[in-house]
Parts: C-alpha cells; sequence; structure tokens
C-alpha cells in the first residue's frame, strides 16, 4: 500500500521567501510530500544552509546544479514522486488553505486527472472558462485546453503509463505535457473550487522572464507545435495566433525588419506561413461573427 497519498513538485530559481511562502501553505502531513527542486539558485540570493522550511518533515530537496530550466526540474521532480497523485506548482504561487481537505472528498481512483479553478489577481481566461463550464454549459474541451499544470491533479499511474513528461526547453516547458495529458485522459473531474493562488510578480523566477526577439522566436517554436496538435485532433481552431498584423508591427518596431524576414522565414521554411495566416483569419472571423 502507498503511504504517500500526493506529490506537490515545486521548481525554484532565486524567489526564497515566495518559496517559503509556498511550501507553507501545504499541509505538514505524513501523507503529503513536497518536491522541491532548486535549478542551480544563485548562492548570493538564496541561503543554502538555512533553506526555506528545511527540516520539514515532507519536504524533500533536489539540488540541481546542471541549470536546464523548470521543464527539467519537475521531470526530477516526477521521477522521484511517491505520491498516487501528482501536483505542480509554482514557487512564486501558494494554495487554499483547505485545498487539500476538497481534493480528499472529489477525488475517486478511476479519475485521471481533477481540473480544479485558480484565484488570480486578475480576473483571468481560466476563470472566464469555468464559469461558462459551470453556468452557461460551455464545452469540456474548452478546460482541456489550458495548458497550466498548476489547475489540475494528475494521477501518477496515468502520467506513467502514458510516457508524458515536460520538454525541456527555454519557454512553455508546461504546454505540451499538459496538452498531452488533458487530450490523453479518459475521466477527468473539473470542479469549480478555485484551489490554488497565482501570482504575477516581477521577479526572476524559474517560470517567468523578460521577453527577448530570440525568446520570441522560442515562443514560435511552442506555438506551431502547439498548433499542430491542436490541428491533428480537429482543433485547430483554439490555437495560438502566431501571425497578424499588429504581430508584425510589434516585431518591426522592437527588433527591426532584419528579425521580422528570420520569424517569418521559419514560418515559410516549416510549411506553415499558410496554415496560421489562415488560424489568424479564422479567429478574426469568429470574433467578428459573435
Amino acid at each position: 500500500m502507498n503511504d504517500i497519498k500526493y506529490s506537490i513538485i515545486i521548481p525554484h530559481k532565486n524567489t526564497p521567501d515566495l518559496l517559503e511562502r509556498c511550501i507553507k501553505s501545504i499541509p505538514e502531513a505524513d501523507d503529503i510530500e513536497i518536491i522541491v527542486v532548486d535549478d542551480d539558485s544563485d548562492e548570493k540570493i538564496v541561503d543554502f544552509n538555512n533553506f526555506p522550511c528545511n527540516g520539514r518533515k515532507n519536504l524533500v530537496l533536489i539540488f540541481n546544479k546542471d541549470c536546464k530550466g523548470a521543464g527539467h526540474a519537475r521531470n526530477l521532480g516526477l521521477e522521484k514522486a511517491k505520491g498516487i497523485w501528482v501536483l505542480f506548482a509554482d514557487s512564486d504561487d501558494y494554495y487554499e488553505e483547505s485545498f487539500i481537505e476538497i481534493l480528499d472528498k472529489k477525488l475517486s481512483d478511476d479519475i485521471d486527472i481533477l481540473f480544479f479553478n485558480i484565484k488570480e489577481e486578475s480576473n483571468s481566461n481560466i476563470n472566464r472558462i469555468y464559469y461558462k463550464y459551470f453556468h452557461e454549459n460551455g464545452s469540456e474541451d474548452n478546460v482541456r485546453l489550458i495548458w497550466a499544470p498548476w489547475n489540475k491533479v494528475f494521477s501518477r499511474e496515468f502520467i506513467i503509463n502514458n510516457n508524458i513528461m515536460f520538454e525541456e526547453i527555454p519557454v512553455g516547458n508546461d504546454a505540451m505535457f499538459s496538452l498531452k495529458a488533458n487530450f490523453s485522459a479518459n475521466k477527468i473531474l473539473i470542479i469549480e473550487d478555485r484551489l490554488y493562488h497565482y501570482t504575477v510578480s516581477n521577479n526572476n523566477s524559474i517560470t517567468r522572464s523578460v521577453r527577448s526577439f530570440d525568446r520570441t522566436m522560442d515562443y514560435l517554436k511552442l506555438n506551431l507545435r502547439v498548433n499542430s496538435f491542436l490541428r491533428k485532433r480537429n482543433k485547430g481552431k483554439n490555437g495560438v495566433t502566431t501571425i497578424s498584423p499588429n504581430l508584425i508591427l510589434f516585431i518591426l518596431k522592437h527588433y527591426g525588419i532584419r528579425k521580422l524576414i528570420i520569424y517569418i522565414s521559419y514560418m515559410y521554411k516549416n510549411g506553415e506561413i499558410l496554415k496560421e495566416v489562415a488560424l489568424w483569419f479564422t479567429q478574426k472571423l469568429a470574433k467578428y461573427i459573435s
């Protein structure tokens, strides 16, 4: 019998005070393990001799010196996890006080993924999707399209059996993980409870950083893969806009004509330019009609 019910995996880099808040929002219980994977934090910022909450019985610390990003950190956490259920948190976020009690009541052995709502500083798209689902007869597919890993509880057996791993890439490591899991799951449960506090911070956290042109290209490559994934499942209209007049003007203004040529050339060489233009027209038309 597995004594660990929940494994909560937290990638961390250079946010010790916020990490401590996140850890303290999780009960110190024998059936919960908290796995913090530190991705080579700066010793000038993090006191490793007094690491946040070190000494808690249910805290597992992994110090990774490879500095490979949040995706690699989450995969290391998954390898270590023993729980029946797996959750993922960002170090600068935290949980609602009663979240474990609610999950204990809602989870059952036949569920692959449980989806829950979040609390955010502003009214997010996630909140709107949940509101439409529960109050306006919204589509379950719209909930499955949420990329974030932190508004879900995954069956660890389901993740293992489907060989679902995080991409170890500069940005959006969780996008394909979430989409593959969401659309591979046979039995899901969606609850309206807001169990997670998502915060928008200006720090240099492991999962958020300032956009540069190189980072813009990283997002383009990710979004093209996401759109391809969705098209194969007849959900192409829900893809990410990668080209539009506003985006072209933005790239011209901030990066210049040469960077714009690089951006468009990448899409052309990969045979995606016409598909992406068609997606933009489809989404614009849908907004106009609605």
